[in-house]
């Protein structure tokens, strides 16, 4: 038991550091289609919409498209204050993959998004609340 704790735990740490490398590759601003929060993970946009009771997210093109779900799954993990985590199973629902989860008073965490696209995991990393406006996503220039 500990030992798969402390597996799962290391597995979180090190998509941690992959996703925070992925997601502040660039520096340019987009418009946020949806009203959430946009970072970039490799050649793809994933939005994070947080509503009472449940966490939606985007999968986007480089062009802010919503892309068709078809055999893509996903899931969040969540690192609250209090350091407890928590796992999302993502499903598709519309053009958004969808999970429910129950944040009690939480106003604030860390969460590692990580969705199969063409059978390959793309891993990406949300503060929320996001620091800067929803409004726009920036990125710095290699």
């Amino acid at each position: 038991m500990k030992s798969t704790r402390a597996a799962g735990v290391a597995i979180m740490v090190a998509m941690v550091f992959m996703a925070g490398s992925v997601a502040t590759a660039q520096e340019h601003a987009h418009k946020s289609p949806h009203g959430g929060q946009v970072i970039t993970v490799g050649s793809y946009h994933y939005e994070m919409l947080v509503k009472p009771g449940e966490i939606n997210l985007y999968v986007l093109d480089g062009k802010l498209a919503t892309l068709p779900l078809k055999g893509m799954e996903g899931r969040l993990l969540l690192q609250l204050p209090d350091k407890t985590k928590k796992e999302v199973t993502l499903q598709p629902d519309g053009e958004h993959l969808k999970g429910a989860v129950d944040l009690g008073s939480t106003t604030s965490f860390i969460a590692i998004a990580t969705v199969k696209i063409d059978g390959k995991p793309n891993a990406g990393r949300f503060s929320y609340p996001p620091k800067e406006s929803t409004e726009e996503h920036h990125h710095k220039e290699k």
